[in-house]
């Protein structure tokens, strides 16, 4: 029993499958029956029209034989056509179904140009005129083919016969162009639906020209603006929030360079000093251990009978002491010039290490900023090195006046 039920549920699921495709094909023909194309070459337009209608056009030659099918004189038809601006009629195999195509043109077509130029709220404006004919019924926005339609549903009762329509209306390039599907004694199915916005989808143009590109409603306009204006703000704050930390970022590593720079700066002051100082006093310690204090030559009782008497002893040795004084203070002399020369040559070498220096770690800073900070090194410079050679300079006045003074 349980594999009877089994089995049956697999045929019916099978029978759902082959139904279901049946109707997506169905369905699929249906729509993709839509494969004769008409174009018409002064309004750069084409369209395409089921295969299973009988259509004609107004460039129809005499000769077509859907003239003869529809049972239609061939001059009275083209005559028609041209009087209202139809380009196009089919009719299905029952002639029950009509498919009109009318493209006019006029002053308000040309100045509407293009559905896409206009507002929504201009466009439903034009919906509500065409409601005010009892004829239509409905009226709703719509886009075929990429293009914007306004589609109808009408409705007319006549010599007791009721006719239904259905209408896609559209105006491009300044063209107000109809496609009307009318059937008489039946309303509209979802088939005829279906077929009608295929032919709309279908509706191409060579190009289509535009006025200034769509158009907004204002307060579309006035969202923008604002989104806009939201954007330009916040960017601006950004910017402006990027730029303050750019500036405390490079005022703090201005300031960490000064800072180094002042360090480096008493630093190699500070050495310069003290290289100069040692030096210096290495100097003088080593004139004075070579300079040993002048001893008078110790004569015998002897010896000291060559001189005429202990007088002449006397001023001879004293001479021989002021020759030795005179020989000390020009070494003392000669020994503090070099030394200042060579603490000239050290500010000098000071000075331009330090102009360098300055430049180089300056090059970012204003013309008066770096004058300013260049001009203090030399005045720190200079004022040290005076100080020091003042400083030696009585040291060295006090060593050559030392010697006499134990002399005497």
């Amino acid at each position: 029993m349980r594999n009877k039920i089994a089995n049956w549920k697999i045929v019916n699921l099978f029978f759902f499958i082959i139904f279901s495709a049946v109707l997506i094909f169905g369905t699929a023909v249906s729509v993709c029956a839509v494969d004769n194309k008409y174009t018409f070459s002064d309004i750069k337009m084409s369209i395409k029209i089921p295969r299973d209608y009988i259509t004609i056009t107004k460039d129809f030659s005499r000769d077509e034989q859907a003239f003869e099918t529809l049972d239609l004189d061939y001059d009275e038809t083209i005559t028609a056509f041209k009087s209202a601006g139809i380009y196009l009629q089919a009719y299905d195999e029952n002639k029950i179904t009509k498919i009109t195509l009318t493209v006019a043109s006029d002053d308000d077509s040309k100045k509407i140009n293009n559905y896409s130029d206009i507002t929504a709220t201009q466009r439903q404006q034009i919906i509500d005129a065409f409601l005010e004919d009892e004829t239509y019924l409905t009226g709703v926005e719509k886009k075929h083919g990429g293009n914007i339609f306004l589609d109808f549903t009408l409705k007319n009762e006549d010599n007791d016969k009721t006719l239904y329509a259905s209408q896609c209306n559209t105006v491009i390039n300044g063209m107000n162009i109809n496609l009307t599907m009318q059937k008489s004694g039946e309303s509209f199915d979802n088939d005829d639906n279906k077929v009608l916005d295929s032919i709309a989808e279908s509706i191409s143009f060579d190009k289509i020209t535009l006025k200034t590109g769509p158009a907004f409603d204002w307060w579309r306009v006035v969202l923008v603006l604002a989104i806009m204006a939201a954007i330009a703000v916040a960017v601006s704050y950004i910017y402006k929030q990027y730029n303050e930390a750019k500036r405390r970022k490079l005022k703090e590593r201005r300031d960490r360079s000064r800072m180094n720079n002042q360090q480096k700066l008493a630093q190699v002051i500070e050495e310069e000093t003290k290289t100069s100082t040692d030096t210096f006093n290495e100097e003088n310690l080593s004139n004075q251990e070579q300079e040993q204090p002048y001893q008078p030559e110790q004569l015998t009782f002897d010896e000291l009978l060559g001189y005429q008497d202990e007088n002449e002893y006397k001023e001879r040795a004293a001479t021989d002491l002021e020759s030795y004084d005179i020989n000390v203070k020009e070494k003392n002399v000669n020994a503090g010039m070099d030394y200042f020369e060579d603490s000239g040559d050290s500010i000098n070498n000071s000075v331009d290490y330090f102009d360098s220096y300055f430049k180089e770690s300056t090059k970012h800073r204003s013309v008066f900023s770096r004058f300013f900070s260049i001009l203090g090194a030399y005045i720190k410079i200079a004022f040290n090195h005076t100080r020091y050679f003042f400083k030696n300079l009585g040291k060295m006045i006090s060593e050559i006046f030392k010697g006499k003074q134990k002399k005497n």
